[in-house]
């Protein structure tokens, strides 16, 4: 899964293919949470206190996907970008970034560089400390 994004018919759902599920932005993630055996609400409450992130925090949901904020969840913009399917980055304009996924694929996301890199960061934080906590 590469991203989520919200549309007038429902939240694309950005795979190998396109998917568009007829829930909200908020619920499609907690779904697949759930999946997971947690919530939404439990993972951001946790990464929240762990790591100390005040807004636009990221989603862990299991080992590939990892999804981060391009705004805040309530904005009709934002989009859930999946951490583990970036290839790279490019800044286009002062407020504009090309995201590259491993499938070679392109999203164009209104983002700054600084705040697109500020996300994968906190991304990779978020994975080097499960990493080094994995045997707890």
């Amino acid at each position: 899964m590469y991203y989520l994004k919200r549309t007038s018919n429902g939240i694309k759902v950005k795979d190998e293919s396109d998917v568009i599920i007829k829930k909200g932005l908020k619920q499609t993630l907690n779904d697949l949470c759930v999946l997971n055996l947690s919530t939404y609400e439990g993972r951001t409450k946790s990464i929240r206190e762990m790591f100390g992130f005040n807004h636009n925090y990221p989603v862990f949901v299991n080992n590939s996907m990892l999804f981060f904020p391009t705004e805040s969840i309530r904005n009709y913009n934002c989009i859930y970008i999946n951490y583990f399917k970036v290839l790279s980055i490019r800044q286009i304009n002062q407020q504009i970034c090309c995201v590259i996924f491993t499938d070679l694929s392109e999203l164009r996301v209104q983002i700054s560089h600084q705040k697109i890199m500020k996300q994968m960061d906190r991304c990779q934080i978020i994975i080097n400390y499960l990493n080094n906590n994995e045997n707890i």
